[in-house]
């Protein structure tokens, strides 16, 4: 079994949730910083192995706030500036599911990255 709790994913450990089709969502962050953001993780189980299936990064900072957003089952992401989610934009790049046991914040932080600076 998998540790949920590992060092990657256990600062502001807020949830879990299992779905009716038999992911588990991980949640966690920093709610309540002067930089609040909250990460979803999509866990799945696949041939015998723990995989990422989504990643969802949502902020509220000084700077700005939105939402990125990567299904990496399908391969595609999207990111949304402000509080307005109604109009996001394709990520560049395929994503193909990550393994859990590898997974770190900053793989999913690293996809999101192209918004960097326009956003952040």
């Amino acid at each position: 079994t998998p540790n949920f709790l590992s060092k990657s994913i256990a600062g502001g450990f807020s949830g879990l949730e299992a779905k009716n089709n038999g992911s588990l969502l991980v949640t966690y962050g920093c709610g309540g910083c002067s930089n609040d953001n909250e990460i979803t993780l999509t866990i799945v189980y696949r041939d015998g192995t723990y995989l990422i299936g989504g990643f969802t990064l949502d902020w509220d900072t000084r700077q700005g706030a939105g939402t990125c957003d990567i299904n990496y089952l399908t391969g595609k992401g999207v990111v949304s500036e402000g509080i307005d989610e109604t109009n996001p934009r394709p990520l560049k790049g395929k994503f193909a599911p990550i393994k859990l046991a590898v997974w770190s914040h900053e793989l999913g932080s690293e996809a999101c990255d192209e918004i960097g600076a326009e956003m952040k």
